[in-house]
This record gives C-alpha cells, sequence and structure tokens, in this order.
C-alpha cells in the first residue's frame, strides 16, 4: 500500500468515517466532480442561472483544489475495496506506454 492510500485510510479512521464499498466510492466521486464543475463555471461567464446562489460557495482556487482532491480521494476509496491504488496504476501504465513508443 503506497503513502497515499495509507494517508486516506488514516484519515477515514481518525475521523471514524464509513469506508464506502465501490458502488458507494462512485458516486460520491460523481458528486465531488459536480461540485468542482459547479465551482468552475463560476469563471466563465455569467450567462446561466444558477439556483439557490446565496447558499453557493463562491470560486477560489483552493476550493477548486480541494473539491477535485475529494474526487481523488474517492477514487482510492473505490480502488481500496478492490485492493488497488489508481494512482499507482496511472504511473505504471504511464510508464509502461512510454516504454512501449
Amino acid at each position: 500500500m503506497n503513502k497515499i492510500t495509507e494517508s486516506v485510510l488514516e484519515y477515514y479512521a481518525k475521523r471514524q468515517l464509513v469506508v464506502p464499498n465501490f458502488d458507494e466510492a462512485i458516486h460520491w466521486h460523481t458528486t465531488e466532480v459536480a461540485e468542482a464543475l459547479e465551482l468552475h463555471l463560476q469563471t466563465v461567464g455569467q450567462d446561466w442561472v444558477r439556483n439557490n446562489p446565496d447558499s453557493k460557495e463562491l470560486f477560489s482556487f483552493e476550493k477548486l483544489g480541494e473539491e477535485l482532491g475529494d474526487a481523488i480521494m474517492m477514487l482510492i476509496m473505490a480502488g481500496v475495496s478492490y485492493g488497488v491504488c489508481p494512482l499507482e496504476s496511472l504511473l505504471q501504465k504511464m510508464e509502461r506506454k512510454l516504454n512501449d513508443s
């Protein structure tokens, strides 16, 4: 297990969070991506109307980074349910493809 996965699992343990199964983690990932997209939409113009704009967080690079990080964490948790790390798998795939060329 790599350091990032260990850190995520430690975070879950310290906060006494329920570890999601694969389906739950993937669904949570989708909501986190949607939160990042909603922040991004604030940067592309005001041609669209938001529901309940007063209850929405304003764009910041910090908040965008947090939402993207949450999405990554949910992918890591989805991998945990099968004993794989998507980050390690990505690095291995990139290395393999670079070596194949």
